[in-house]
């Protein structure tokens, strides 16, 4: 990098990201990887200016963003590798006025609209109801997955009232690895082709997750638990994978309860956490990773493609998912006016059934604007939703970030008019809501 400065070792520091921070969303995503979620936007205490950290991006370099300007490579945080970018205009100005320099001779990547090429548009809700409860009813869930629900607190009614199952591997890794696997559920490529003669030819053409490899229809994403999506209508709109994190390229050996890999001289074990090792202390460092869920789509910018100024998708007619809400619990909505929001579908799920009230949950406490939408709003009152109880998770007592999108959020609710309750707990009751009531907790609430 041509500038080295106090700023830049400041930037690296993860700790300071926590300022001023805000998640980026529908309406402002990241301007490096295009996303809703994970990453933001931040202005550093006496730094003078709005960074983008970027969680997604693999470049690592001065380039065009989505939104048309021009974005300088920073560096990356120290822990989680994000990238951390900077508008040129500012970079320029405010070096300018530290230093007394003109940086404008840096080099500039040259600006470009990209020209989409078969886009293929997501179905609406119905038909992608239709599809995705029929997979539920294909697919079944292993031993292990079902054991880790129960430890989770999950009762086998609640797990087959909403049809959790299990998502294989890719097919690949099935054949070149037959001998670890031991799941009774399908190949992927089936799974297509079941569905296929069920709905017709044409009939996963726009569903999220599904994509033609070579003329063969098939499914995207990781292996792991799904969890559906409901929608104000009550239809499956989408999927949500728990993250399983078996689909490695390697020789998996099963020893008790253990599964782990050997890779450059290191044994690796896999677990419902991520992959990890473990030190000569005796101490479990994991692997890093974006996220443990992942909503099922079939969509991946080709970069390739984005150097001749096309926007195209990796997957042949594949398509995405979008960040959107969930909505559980929605027949409590008879008896009950007050509504809780909360982080991540599975403790929606879990809350609404514990709680016996409507359970609206975001993709990521960073996607909070997602329900601010006049629309949703509009949609919860009409169900009869009177007052709201916001539930992110307890790691806000220590995480900026989170207590951050809490306030936000909440701020956004009472400006609609929308009276606001906090949830609050200690962590070691749990991290989220359900871990709480799973313990047999409760809540302590205040008044916004």
């Amino acid at each position: 990098m041509a500038v080295k400065s106090k700023q830049i070792s400041y930037l690296q520091e993860e700790k300071n990201m926590s300022d001023a921070w805000k998640g980026v969303s529908r309406a402002r995503k990241c301007p490096i990887c295009q996303h809703e979620d994970w990453c933001g936007y931040w202005t550093p205490e006496d730094y003078g200016g709005e960074l983008i950290c970027c969680q997604r991006d693999k470049e690592k370099c001065n380039m065009i963003g989505s939104d048309g300007q021009e974005y300088v490579f920073i560096g990356s945080a120290k822990g989680s590798g994000s990238s951390i970018y900077e508008e040129r205009t500012q970079y320029e100005l405010l070096r300018k006025k530290k230093t007394g320099m003109n940086y404008s001779h840096i080099s500039k990547p040259q600006k470009r609209e990209l020209k989409p090429v078969d886009q293929i548009v997501p179905k609406n809700n119905e038909n992608c109801s239709s599809i995705y409860t029929y997979m539920q009813n294909l697919l079944i869930l292993d031993p292990a997955h079902k054991a880790y629900l129960h430890s989770q607190g999950w009762t086998d009614e609640l797990i087959e009232k909403h049809h959790i199952v299990s998502f294989p591997e890719e097919d690949s890794l099935r054949v070149k690895y037959h001998n670890r696997y031991r799941t009774r559920n399908i190949t992927r490529a089936r799974l297509a082709d079941l569905i296929l003669q069920k709905f017709g030819s044409n009939s996963l053409e726009g569903i999220p997750g599904a994509y033609l490899k070579g003329e063969q229809w098939t499914f995207a994403g990781p292996s792991g638990l799904v969890f559906p999506m409901y929608d104000l209508d009550g239809n499956t709109f989408r999927l949500r994978i728990r993250k399983d994190f078996s689909d490695i390229d390697a020789t998996v050996i099963t020893s008790g309860q253990d599964r782990f890999y050997y890779a450059e001289g290191k044994k690796y074990f896999i677990s419902m956490k991520g992959v990890y090792f473990v030190t000569p202390g005796g101490e479990k460092e994991f692997l890093p990773q974006k996220g443990k869920y992942r909503t099922l789509a079939s969509y991946y910018q080709d970069s390739q493609a984005a150097t001749r100024g096309i926007l195209a998708n990796i997957y042949k007619k594949g398509c995405a998912a979008a960040n959107q809400c969930s909505f559980y619990g929605l027949p409590f909505a008879k008896t009950s006016s007050l509504w809780y929001i909360t982080e991540g579908e599975p403790k929606g799920l879990f809350a609404s059934n514990a709680l016996s009230t409507p359970v609206v949950t975001l993709p990521g406490v960073n996607s909070y604007s997602l329900i601010l939408d006049d629309g949703v709003l509009s949609q919860m009152k009409e169900l009869g939703m009177k007052m709201v109880v916001v539930a992110f998770d307890a790691d806000k007592l220590h995480n900026e970030r989170v207590l951050s999108c809490e306030k936000s959020l909440a701020d956004g609710l009472k400006t609609a008019g929308i009276p606001v309750v906090i949830a609050n707990w200690k962590e070691e009751n749990g991290k989220g809501i359900d871990d709480l009531l799973a313990s047999g907790g409760a809540p302590q609430y205040c008044i916004y």
